[in-house]
């Protein structure tokens, strides 16, 4: 039936490889179409292999970048969605992304807050020496520190006493 379909549209040989994975999972078929009946060579069997290993890797890539891309977006959404006040910074502690929560709580806009070093927020009242030390610590110790206690003056806030929770996420 498949034989009769791909004579009637001229097609007289059909090779058709799997694609697999370099982790050895079947990522689908690669078909090559001859007009009339053909018989492989050496070089056509190499020229097959070296192929689908790229087409195997190309598509392994899209995947991979598609996974990354949705866990992307699920840690956005988390972070846009949360009630409490976050920040994502970068390994430089410039502010990579900050929430709607954040911006609320301590009025300020994006502009200026994303792209600044965390000792520089506000009226540096982030550059704090012991929070300093903890957050330059994380990065090149893999630690974290939960409940360090800051109070945050503001002459649009009142006085508050916050506990900061900081850890490095693997990206």
């Amino acid at each position: 039936e498949d034989l009769a379909a791909y004579r009637q549209t001229g097609v007289g040989s059909v090779q058709s490889t799997p694609l697999i994975s370099r982790t050895g999972s079947r990522l689908g078929m690669i078909s090559t179409a001859w007009t009339t009946p053909h018989e492989p060579s050496e070089r056509d069997w190499r020229l097959f292999d070296i192929l689908t290993r790229q087409a195997a890797d190309v598509i392994e890539r899209q995947q991979s970048h598609a996974a990354v891309r949705r866990s992307r977006e699920y840690a956005e959404a988390v972070l846009r969605t949360s009630p409490a006040p976050l920040l994502v910074l970068e390994s430089d502690l410039r502010v990579a992304h900050a929430n709607e929560a954040f911006y609320r709580r301590f009025q300020v806009k994006p502009e200026n807050t994303e792209g600044r070093l965390v000792y520089e927020l506000g009226n540096s009242q982030w550059n704090i020496p012991r929070l300093r030390e903890l957050l330059e610590d994380i990065l090149p110790h893999q630690s974290w520190f939960e409940q360090f206690e800051v109070t945050h003056v503001s002459e649009s806030i009142a006085r508050s006493t916050m506990l900061v929770n900081a850890r490095r996420m693997g990206v």
